[in-house]
């Protein structure tokens, strides 16, 4: 944006839809980003799902099993185009954790991962938040 380092892009936390984690005041957000020629794309399991049995089932689906991916609660992917961090958002949310941080890296991408349990990886190349 005119005057600024980059844009500043919030992102949201999984809880603050669909709060797993059962805290009585779930946070609203991981954090912000600054970001300058870079797009961002986010998956999750918190948006759109069904819930079944007192069970909830995301829309991302395991090209392995046909089931939804249960790796992480969000993967966020850094890229240089829309496409590419939409397209590996998605590619990444459906692989286990040693597989998914190999292709973010063989792809020279970006990318932050929050596990079921709350805790978060990320590249060495992602950004801090402000």
């Amino acid at each position: 944006p005119p005057d600024k380092d980059g844009w500043q892009v919030a992102l949201r936390h999984p809880d603050a839809f669909l709060n797993l984690s059962g805290r009585a005041d779930p946070p609203g957000q991981l954090g912000t980003l600054s970001l300058s020629a870079r797009c961002v794309g986010v998956s999750g399991d918190y948006q759109k799902y069904f819930a079944y049995n007192g069970t909830y089932y995301g829309h991302i689906l395991s090209p392995e099993t046909g089931q939804p991916a249960r790796h992480y609660r969000m993967v966020c992917v850094l890229a240089d185009d829309a496409l590419t961090a939409d397209y590996y958002s998605t590619a990444l949310f459906t692989l286990p954790v040693a597989a998914s941080k190999q292709a973010a890296q063989t792809a020279g991408l970006d990318a932050l991962w929050m596990l079921p349990d709350g805790s978060v990886l990320t590249t060495d190349g992602f950004p801090s938040f402000d």
